[in-house]
This record gives structure tokens, sequence and C-alpha cells, in this order.
């Protein structure tokens, strides 16, 4: 079970397991949602913001109480793992225990608590604290405690979850901020009703009933969906649309001097955009130029950073380092532009994997990804330096579609940024089928736009191609061999994953003493529908729009031929998805050709209501069943062969 939760849930103030009562052991059913297995009795968080001669601090305990219905909520509490981002925190005060009904406690030592890097990313670290409570059984009471202290920083702008995998009867926050004179914070709900109160110095808030996080395809994504506490400090006057205001004029100010070039970055810019013949050539050789130049910060220089209170970085200072944050790439990318002349602004994005943006709501952590516009003669045009695989204007996927707010102007002016790509998916296939109905060959697969940045990736977390092929592939795991899977980047702008393997599908096609019963289509006639479920808790949201486009050469036996069969009529739930199907063939070589391509999403149709559901179901399904259309060969007779 994943509760990787930076900041959310807690033991008690003094680090004590809290009494249990006789009703947490009575009834035989879950309160809030009968098909739970498991339900946490509560969940609480207690966030302490602390300030003395080391720094500033934020000290966030957590404690949570399940109770266990099922075997099979047993078996999901059989292993718990706590995942954090490692940069300036640590865990500490680990405590595990489980308590039968018979009133036995088994707690686990420190030693069967195991802590292990979880991923590493772009200089990023995520650790993983796992453990396995004893004797978890149906009945039993699991509980779990912890601390994760957090330097350099205060619980401003942070987001408390108030949801876990499975239903909670009480979630209970309580923040304690910082004593401040001119400031003061506030807690705001999202997507879940619940009321704040102010009690003896701290901010509470107790939810009763909260259901638990739903697993669904294609679901909204990150925390858009999910029941969140935003925290932030903010002024005592009235925030809103003037704080905005004030925020961006006084980010200019500090950005200008950054930005300025000097004679180094003004020589380097000119040097890239040398003989550019337009434009978006100039503007793709400088972003090129600035991906390539600079690196992030590792996990350690950002710390340093932090802790020294270092001053942000001149655009020349940055150039010189070759590192720097994703702002730091900005204002290189904003100085470079400048110094050819080139007009350019900062841009902050929200992420739509995020918190979103408003207006009239002060949080900062809402805009966290910066970018840069460049005026062309059609208009503005956004690169982001940290893209290091697409197109110069290829921006982050969260941030397509999403609004973002411009600096350099008096006035508040947000754009909503485009939908710069349509990612694809090629997959060509050059197979054989047997007599006893195998499909064994060579493929090719290419992925491009957003699919380029997901694999690579997927396969820094998994380690493994193969998985991660399927996953992207949504190929089934036992009707499909790969081997000899080699893959390699290909692209002036390292845009495509190219990837090669042999493929066998045994006893793919259905054999008779006369026939051969083909589906075309091969692994997308084995893959499973989409959308399973008949109801729908959540819209349905793409996280890009994408193309997949399947050509298929198949070798028949010599000695068959088709008798029947045809391919299906296109399906068109316009503007979310489109499939065609194509045949030709088989040629006098015995080789069908069957192609399919299929668009999913567009630049307005990234979001679907959860009430139009079955209209985009009935067409997914009808999908499925058309890529599972069979040909039926019969054995040629002697003079036809």
């Amino acid at each position: 079970m994943l509760v990787g939760l930076l900041f959310a849930a807690p033991a008690n103030a003094q680090g004590e397991w809290e009494p249990l009562s006789p009703s947490d052991f009575t009834g035989d059913k879950p309160v809030v949602s009968d098909a739970s297995g498991a339900e946490a009795l509560f969940w609480k968080t207690h966030v302490v913001d602390t300030f003395d001669d080391a720094g500033i601090k934020s000290i966030v305990s957590h404690y949570i109480r399940v109770r266990i219905f099922t075997a099979a909520g047993a078996q999901h509490f059989a292993q718990v793992r706590i995942e954090y981002q490692k940069r300036a925190s640590y865990l500490s005060d680990i405590a595990v225990r489980t308590v039968n009904r018979d009133g036995s406690t088994l707690e686990l030592s420190p030693r069967e608590i195991h802590e292990d890097v979880a991923v590493r990313v772009g200089g990023h670290e995520w650790r993983a604290v796992t453990f396995a409570p004893r004797q978890v059984q149906p009945g039993s009471i699991v509980e779990y405690r912890w601390t994760e202290t957090i330097f350099d920083a205060i619980s401003h702008g942070i987001v408390i979850e108030l949801q876990l995998e499975i239903p909670v009867r009480l979630v209970s926050v309580a923040i304690r901020p910082l004593p401040l004179s001119d400031d003061h914070m506030s807690v705001m709900p999202m997507n879940i009703g619940a009321a704040v109160n102010s009690v003896r110095g701290e901010l509470r808030c107790d939810i009763e009933s909260v259901p638990g996080i739903v697993d669904e395809p294609y679901a909204p994504l990150g925390l858009r969906s999910r029941g969140l506490l935003l925290a932030f400090y903010e002024p005592n006057e009235v925030p809103g649309r003037h704080f905005w205001t004030a925020y961006a004029g006084e980010l200019q100010q500090s950005i200008v001097p950054l930005a300025t070039p000097d004679a180094g970055v003004r020589d380097f810019a000119a040097g890239l955009v040398r003989g550019a013949g337009s434009f978006a050539d100039s503007a793709s050789r400088m972003v090129r130029g600035c991906r390539r130049t600079i690196r992030p910060l590792t996990e350690g220089e950002l710390r340093s950073r932090i802790r020294h209170q270092l001053k942000p970085p001149t655009a020349a200072m940055t150039l010189a380092d070759g590192r720097g944050t994703d702002l730091d790439a900005c204002v290189l990318l904003l100085a470079m532009a400048r110094g050819v002349g080139f007009e350019a602004r900062l841009v902050l994005s929200e992420s739509r994997a995020d918190v979103p943006f408003r207006e009239d709501l002060w949080f900062l952590g809402s805009l966290n990804v910066p970018l840069v516009a460049l005026r062309s003669a059609e208009g503005w045009r956004f690169a982001s330096p940290r893209e290091r695989h697409g197109d110069w204007d290829l921006l982050p996927w969260a941030c397509e579609s999403a609004t973002a707010l411009m600096i350099g102007n008096d006035a508040l002016e947000t754009v909503q940024l485009p939908v710069t790509v349509r990612s694809r998916i090629e997959r060509y296939a050059d197979l054989s089928l047997s007599a006893e109905g195998t499909l064994e060959g060579e493929i090719r697969v290419r992925l491009g736009g957003h699919w380029t940045r997901d694999w690579l990736d997927h396969v820094s977390i998994a380690g493994d191609m193969d998985s991660t092929l399927r996953r992207i592939c949504r190929w089934p795991t036992a009707a499909l061999e790969i081997s000899h899977l080699a893959a390699r980047i290909e692209g002036e702008d390292s845009s495509w994953v190219a990837l090669a393997a042999h493929v066998r599908l045994p006893g793919f096609a259905q054999v008779t003493s006369s026939r051969i019963l083909l589906e075309p289509l091969a692994w997308n006639a084995r893959t499973p529908p989409v959308f399973e479920s008949t109801s729908r808790r959540q819209p349905v949201s793409f996280a890009f729009p994408w193309v997949v486009l399947d050509t298929l050469r198949i070798r028949l036996p010599g000695e068959f031929q088709v008798e029947s069969g045809q391919a299906p009529d296109d399906v068109a739930a316009d503007p979310v998805m489109t499939e065609s199907v194509r045949l030709q063939g088989p040629d006098q070589d015995h080789v069908l050709v069957a192609v399919r391509e299929q668009r999913i999403g567009g630049p307005d149709a990234m979001r679907v209501a959860r009430g139009a559901y079955s209209v985009i179901k009935d067409a997914f399904d009808e999908v499925a069943k058309h890529d599972r259309f069979v040909l039926s060969l019969g054995r040629a007779a002697v003079g036809k062969r």
C-alpha cells in the first residue's frame, strides 16, 4: 500500500499509542463503504512550525489506525510503504503494531522497519520506508505512526491530502503556525466539505466518512480530484487579485537585473542563432542550447542553496556555472532572447496534476512551473528550457491547456497555454503465421511527443524496458512474448524513442482441420476494454492527446487464403476518440496488411464530464469489439495455390 504523503496524518504529540476502545472491534462491516476490506478508524495530522537559532523547520506528526475486515483487506496491509522526498527532511519515531480481538499486541522492532532509495530522477531522490505488520488478519487493528521533520521550511504553500486508498471514518488535521505580526495562516479545503476552526492557537479541521481514493482509468490527474487542505501564510490585508498583481510586479522587478544579458550571454546567444532563417529556427536553437548547457541542481546542491540563503544567480552566473533550477534556466533563456533582440517574458504556469490556480486565492504553490514566452509575428510562443526531449516549444504535458501568469506587465495578465503536439505511438510489425496458429516476427515501435518523456521516466523508475513498453502499448503479459528488446533515442531534439524487438504470440489463431481463424490486429485483439465499469465517480481526463498508428504485415501459410471477413466500420466519438482499420491483400507473396489508426483526445477534448461517461464507454467498447474482428482462412484448392 502506498501512503507516501509528505504532509498528512499523526501520532499524538507525545508519540504514544492512543487507548483502544471496545467499539473499535465491534461490527463486522466497514462504516463508510461496504465494499472495502479495510477501513481507517482515524487518520490524524499535526503540523507545527518552529523558529529558533538553528533556523525554521516544520514538524509533521502522523498517526493512522486501521480496522481489517476481510482477507483482501489483510493482504492490502501485508506491507506498508511510506515515501517521501529527501531534500531537507527525515523520518523518525516510526512505530507499528497489530492488536487482535483477544487483546494481544504485536509491535515491530526498529530492525523490522527498512528504508531505502525508491526513485532517483533528474537529481531528485525519493526514499521509502517499508514494514510488514505482524499477523494481520480479519478482525485485527493495524496502527502506525511516524514524524517527518522538514528543515529550512515552514508550512507555507503546503498541500495536506485528506484521502487514503481506503475509506477513513475520521480525518483530523491540526496546524500550529508561527505567531507572525504581519501575516496569518489561512487553511482552505478543496474538493471536500470541511470547516476549519481556530482552537488555542491551532487551526483544526475534522472530517467524517471520507471515501477512499478511486482508482479509475484516466482519472483526473494528480491532486485535481482529491480532498485537500491548502495551508499558507498571507498578509493581514485582504489577498486575491490585488495580491497577484502586486506579486507579478515584484517578481518582474527582481527578474529584470537577473535577466539582463552581459557580453558573455549575448555572445552565447548570437553564436547559437547565427545563420538561422526564421523565428522558429532562432528560438529552437536558443532553447536547445539552454537545454544542453544547464543541468538541474542535485538535491544536495539545492539544499545547500536554501540552507545558506544564497541569492538567485544572474543569467551570466548560471551560464558560467552550467547548472541551475528550472527558474534559473528560464532567466538565462530570457537574457539570451533579449540579448539578440527578441521580446521575451517569464511565465508561471499551474500544473494540471496539482492545485489549480485561482485569482481569488493567494496560494503561490499553484503556479509552480516556470516557462518563457517569446513573441513571434503571430503572437506569443512558449518554451520550457527543462524539457530535454521534444521540439523546442514542447511544454510539459501538465502545462498544456493550463492557466499561466505572464510576468512583465502592470496589469494582471493570464493566458491559457496551448497544446503544442499530438504525441504518437507508431508500431510496425513484420510477422509470419504458422499453420499451427502462432504469430511470430519483428516489430519496430517509435514513441514521440510526451510518450518519449513517459518512456524515459518509467524506465528510470522501473529499470525495466519490457514492462514499460507493455504499459505504454497496453500489451497483455501472458499472450505476447517479447525478446531481444533494444532502444535508442532519435531526432535532433531527442524527440523520439525507437525500439526493436522479436515478438511471439503462440497459438494466437484458432486452427481447425480445414481453417484458421485469424484476428489480424494481433495484440490489439487481446487488449482488455479500457473502461470495464458501468458506473463512474470521476470525470475522464487524458494527460495529453495522442495518435496510435499500427501497421501489421502478416505472411500467411502458403496453402491458405482469405475466405471471408472484412475490416470493421470506423468508430467515431468526436472530438474524444476515432478509430479506423484498413486491410490490404493478401498479395502474391501471401502477405496481408492491416493498418489501424486511433486518435485520443485533442486540444478541446482533454476532459470529459462524468455525465458523458456512458457515451465514451460505448465508443471504447465498440473499439475493443472491432479490434477483435476475425478473418477466416481456408485451404486453397490445389490449382489455386
